[in-house]
């Protein structure tokens, strides 16, 4: 999305946004369900005392509520045709206000887009727009979620916090590319104009593959050898290639890629959007 767009929106947000209210001190740990192995999906409130169910998502600048929750509840909107950026291409939806969002020590009301999930018994796509102060571990072995403060894992890699994205490196042979952090994906997802010609791969076509609120997209399933994230060796691994976007559909990301979690065969990972560091136990 080119920046004036960017800032467009997220004054709209600033404006419209109700006021932060004081988060709660961080608690104990939170049960935790695991979608296709790693995604996170955590129970929360909306509106005071509705339960529903939240997907922690780095890979999403800003938080999502399902339509069918947002009609349910009969949430204000307040602009309609906004511009949202999804991995690499940019949807138009209605912005809403919810009065109360809470998940842990998150408590607080929110401005964000209404769109269709299509992700089964997802209400709420948690944004960095609020986790974007917090520090968090995910514990897979116990399904549990920690918010707060806690000794970094052993695997580390930094990140930029000045940043609206997570970007980090992944190493393919002897090229480093630059790939989205996104906890809300399961598998490594690269862009097939970013990465062609030089990577080379024989890849078996897919079909069509679902991507979070985007359009249904052609894919190709490829091996890749020699990886490494971190200095750690990830072996041969599996990667989706998206067939590339009509022009004009398409925004020049600067990354190559979407990285998730389940890459990394991970027993723990943690997330420190305060101090721009994410570091992960195998």
């Amino acid at each position: 999305m080119p920046t004036y767009t960017w800032f467009l929106f997220l004054s709209f947000l600033a404006i419209f946004s109700p006021t932060h209210v004081a988060a709660r001190p961080d608690g104990d740990a939170i049960s935790i369900k695991l979608d296709r192995g790693k995604r996170i999906i955590v129970e929360g409130t909306v509106d005071n005392s509705v339960p529903v169910n939240m997907m922690l998502d780095t890979g999403s600048t800003c938080s999502v509520v399902n339509t069918k929750l947002a009609k349910r509840l009969r949430l204000r909107t307040i602009l309609d045709n906004v511009p949202v950026l999804w991995s690499d291409q940019v949807v138009h939806r209605s912005l809403v206000v919810v009065p109360d969002i809470k998940v842990g020590p998150i408590h607080r009301p929110l401005s964000c887009p209404a769109a269709d999930i299509p992700l089964s018994g997802v209400d709420v796509i948690i944004g960095r727009d609020l986790l974007r102060s917090h520090i968090f571990t995910v514990d897979y072995e116990e399904h549990s979620l920690r918010f707060g403060a806690q000794a970094a894992l052993k695997y580390r890699v930094p990140f930029d916090t000045s940043r609206k994205e997570i970007i980090v490196p992944l190493r393919i042979g002897e090229r480093e590319i630059s790939l989205l952090l996104d906890s809300g994906s399961d598998n490594l997802y690269l862009f097939e104009n970013k990465v062609y010609p030089w990577l080379r791969f024989n890849p078996e076509r897919l079909g069509a593959l679902l991507r979070h609120v985007t359009t249904m997209r052609r894919c190709m399933m490829v091996s890749l050898s020699n990886v490494s994230f971190g200095g750690t060796d990830l072996d041969q691994i599996q990667a989706v290639v998206l067939e590339s976007l009509p022009n004009g559909q398409s925004r020049q990301v600067e990354w190559h890629g979407l990285l998730g979690l389940g890459v990394l065969k991970a027993k723990r990972v943690q997330f420190d959007l305060r101090n721009g560091l994410f570091s992960w136990d195998r």
